[in-house]
């Protein structure tokens, strides 16, 4: 509600980002207050808001046609699956933000009549930005994870759409988008293991002090 206000009030941009953000926070706090279904994806609920709202909202704002839109949501989609398929179903990264977002930067630029070179400037993009951030299981906080998720997809996609790309071999981006994927799974798979172990410490601690 705050965050809507804020909109209001003029203290966030009219802009696709802010009104991509504001319809995932809703959409989320709604789920985690059980008020509506949600349309889920990989299993999630959280994934299934964060890999389409934002494409719907980009259509909406861009008025453009239903097959159009239907397509972009494919596309998200199915990136969204391939970085799955690399890091695992359950995962110490937050899906949302390397898979879901991932994947809704690309519906964004393919909805704006980018590419596929656009598509991938988009994923090496994102493998630049957001994996560092971690999953503490579902809670209240996903709301946040999750607009920041959907600003760096934005920012990836107009990005994209501008051929602009993080410079080639930069950290875990690599010059294609397919090894950065690759990337991020190694990560999650590998390099996460003991923060995992850690996370989950955490968690527990927390649930027995409340």
């Amino acid at each position: 509600a705050r965050m809507l206000a804020m909109h209001s009030e003029g203290m966030l941009a009219n802009d696709l980002r802010s009104e991509a953000e504001l319809h995932v926070i809703g959409a989320e706090e709604a789920r985690l207050s059980s008020e509506g279904p949600v349309m889920t994806f990989a299993g999630s609920g959280s994934h299934g808001i964060v890999a389409t709202v934002p494409v719907a909202v980009a259509g909406r704002l861009d008025c453009a046609d239903d097959e159009k839109v239907a397509r972009a949501l494919v596309l998200s989609c199915l990136i969204a699956l391939k970085v799955k398929s690399r890091t695992g179903r359950l995962t110490p990264l937050c899906g949302c933000a390397v898979a879901a977002a991932t994947g809704a930067a690309c519906g964004i630029v393919f909805l704006r009549g980018g590419g596929e070179q656009q598509v991938g400037h988009a994923v090496r993009n994102m493998a630049a930005d957001i994996p560092g951030m971690v999953c503490d299981g579902l809670n209240a906080g996903c709301a946040l994870k999750i607009s920041t998720a959907v600003g760096a997809a934005v920012r990836s996609a107009f990005l994209a759409l501008a051929d602009v790309a993080v410079p080639s071999r930069t950290g875990i981006a690599h010059t294609d988008a397919d090894e950065a994927i690759d990337a991020i799974g190694r990560l999650s798979r590998v390099g996460m293991n003991a923060v995992d172990g850690l996370i989950a410490g955490d968690m527990a601690a927390s649930l027995r002090h409340r």
